[in-house]
């Protein structure tokens, strides 16, 4: 964020969580290695990423354009595929503010992804 605020460089973060992940921590931990592999190769410009969470990662790179970062997470979701059928990669992203103040955990809340209101439809 630092580097952001001096350079004015965009800065574009996203928080992605893997779902389809079998339930057998072993077997999900030796998956979340493959899938960290494939989320590195998506993202081969300057990005830093790490894992979150039991089942989820963040990003942050300095994506010049965000069609450009989008599409590199498009690359991610399709090659998850190959790791294993199933998985499925739910994600939110938030670009830097151009002005300050940067709050680090406020960032990430806005990247998370919002979990979608289920409806239940009731057959008669």
């Amino acid at each position: 964020l630092s580097a952001a605020q001096v350079t004015g460089a965009p800065i574009t973060m996203a928080v992605l969580e893997i779902e389809g992940l079998p339930r057998n921590l072993e077997q999900r931990d030796l998956l979340l290695l493959d899938v960290s592999e494939v989320l590195q190769n998506a993202y081969t410009a300057a990005a830093l990423i790490g894992r979150l969470g039991p089942t989820s990662f963040g990003l942050v790179t300095f994506a010049p354009r965000e069609s450009h970062f989008r599409a590199s997470l498009n690359r991610f979701g399709h090659d998850l595929q190959r790791v294993k059928e199933g998985l499925r990669v739910l994600g939110a992203t938030v670009s830097l503010p151009e002005t300050g103040p940067y709050d680090l955990e406020q960032l990430l809340d806005e990247a998370r992804p919002k979990p979608f209101a289920k409806t239940a439809i009731l057959a008669v």
